[in-house]
């Protein structure tokens, strides 16, 4: 069995978040960042020597779900910067245990991150058809967006596809998504890349009223049209203020939240509060380990016309 209290006090925390978080200033014992779940600004306090954190506007506005309560400790730190899940967290601590921390002030500033793509790139059209990058994208359903990935071959994201993401025509970031198997967690993004305020959009269809809402870029573009990625489970409040613009300049009037099966009711607390007032809720009922992108593109949208209108939270947990 694993030591987790003994892998937990070895964890290079300043390390971790100065390679993983972008966070670099050490010089007091407790810091404050934005919260990568809902956005705001400073409202993250990281406790370095005990190594826990909590979001005073997570915790005191009720804006968590099951996963993350507001606060926590090492794990649920690290599984809300990786988006990734509570085992996946204990899976990049026993991956960092052989790391030693950074001096406590080698980094004194927060220093200036030019937003581009990874240096050891390849445009996935450059790459031959019988590379694992093309065959699993392939097997995905997903050739048609070939020309939007790049393939890492070296560095951080090897083994990863890079998918840009736009917004307002301005490079905002990308998700680096697993294709080679057994990487851990599944996707990774750039430190700089606030998700919480960003989402990605597919085409869209303007004689419509709707979205599908989905964790990942490939769960949206297995839809195709009027999908929306949102970078994880939790929907941040910056991405809620992108909803409301969609509103007023697409007439998005109706959410169909699209989840993974174990996704959607951590969550639907939250997404009820937010977003309950300003728009018509549905929901779709994931099984197993059902995704958009595991069921294909005519599954989804056979799910899509059968989802549920929800008004309230009762309604969200209890089957009509």
């Amino acid at each position: 069995m694993h030591d987790h209290k003994a892998a937990i006090a070895g964890f290079p925390i300043r390390r971790w978040l100065s390679e993983v978080a972008g966070i670099h200033n050490f010089d007091k014992s407790t810091i404050r960042t934005d919260c990568p779940h809902c956005g705001k600004k400073l409202a993250l306090a990281i406790f370095l020597e005990t190594k826990t954190c909590k979001c005073y506007a997570c915790y005191d506005g009720q804006l968590g779900g099951s996963r993350w309560k507001g606060y926590g400790g090492l794990p649920q730190l690290i599984s809300l910067f990786e988006n990734g899940s509570y085992s996946e967290a204990f899976g990049t601590i026993y991956a960092w245990s052989n790391k030693t921390d950074i001096p406590v002030n080698r980094f004194s500033q927060t220093s200036q991150v030019e937003k581009k793509l990874p240096d050891q790139i390849v445009p996935l059209l450059e790459v031959f058809d019988d590379h694992i990058a093309v065959t699993r994208l392939k097997e995905r359903g997903l050739e048609r967006i070939r020309g939007k990935l790049f393939a890492c071959i070296g560095g951080k994201y090897e083994g990863r596809w890079v998918i840009p993401v736009y917004q307002d025509k301005e490079f905002v970031g990308f998700e680096a998504k697993a294709f080679k198997r057994g990487l851990i967690p599944k996707s990774l993004y750039p430190t700089w890349m606030h998700k919480s305020g960003i989402l990605y959009l597919t085409d869209w269809d303007m004689t419509q009223d709707f979205a599908v809402i989905t964790e990942s870029v490939f769960d949206a573009e297995t839809l195709g049209v009027n999908a929306i990625g949102i970078f994880g489970s939790s929907l941040g409040m910056g991405q809620f203020v992108q909803l409301l613009n969609l509103k007023k300049t697409r007439n998005l009037q109706r959410l169909v939240w699209f989840l993974d099966a174990d996704a959607w009711k951590k969550q639907a607390i939250a997404i009820i509060k937010q977003t309950r007032t300003m728009f018509q809720n549905y929901i779709i009922r994931s099984k197993g380990d059902e995704d958009p992108n595991s069921l294909g593109h005519d599954e989804c949208w056979k799910r899509v016309s059968q989802a549920e209108y929800v008004d309230n939270v009762c309604s969200l947990f209890f089957k009509k």
